[in-house]
């Protein structure tokens, strides 16, 4: 009557009662992304492991804790192809989600400042990758896509005093010799 879907957690599909014009977000993993698409149901797809930013970037910082962190090759590595999908699971793909559980970090953090700066770390670049995951048409490698954060996006955030993480370094030893 009022042109309203109902949206739900993934688990939800798990019953099996569900109408099919039910919107699923498919938040578990990309195995419960590939079923829901498979069964029909419209899916945002926001796989914690890939899509969620609120988790920590290396093993060394703060954030919800998984295996390696999350970083922006992870994010930048994702494909739907390389998840799985087929061609016909890939009609039933709504969009692309990061999300971010800030909630969880505002009891730990004393001021209003550290705490835009710590949602502003967490998110950029991250988030540029998420946006090339969910629009790009000719995607980039992750070397590409930092290149062109490097060139064409790190000015911005500096000029918008926005706090962000720029990736480790790279080192590597041979024969006992970094190079």
């Amino acid at each position: 009557k009022y042109n309203r879907k109902a949206v739900v957690w993934d688990e939800a599909v798990d019953g099996g009662l569900l109408p099919k014009t039910t919107m699923v977000t498919g938040w578990r993993g990309v195995k419960q992304c590939l079923s829901t698409t498979a069964q029909g149901y419209g899916t945002i797809i926001m796989p914690s492991s890939i899509f969620y930013l609120d988790k920590r970037q290396s093993t060394y910082e703060r954030g919800h804790r998984s295996a390696k962190g999350l970083n922006l090759k992870t994010i930048c590595d994702f494909s739907f192809e390389g998840a799985g999908f087929t061609a016909e699971q890939r009609k039933h793909i709504a969009g692309v989600e990061g999300a971010f559980w800030s909630e969880i970090y505002l009891a730990n953090i004393t001021s209003v400042r550290h705490f835009s700066d710590y949602i502003e770390y967490m998110i950029f670049p991250r988030v540029f990758a998420v946006s090339e995951v969910a629009w790009s048409k000719q995607r980039r490698s992750f070397d590409e896509m930092y290149s062109v954060l490097k060139s064409n996006f790190y000015h911005k955030l500096r000029s918008m005093s926005a706090t962000f993480r720029l990736e480790s370094p790279t080192v590597k030893v041979e024969r006992g010799k970094i190079i």
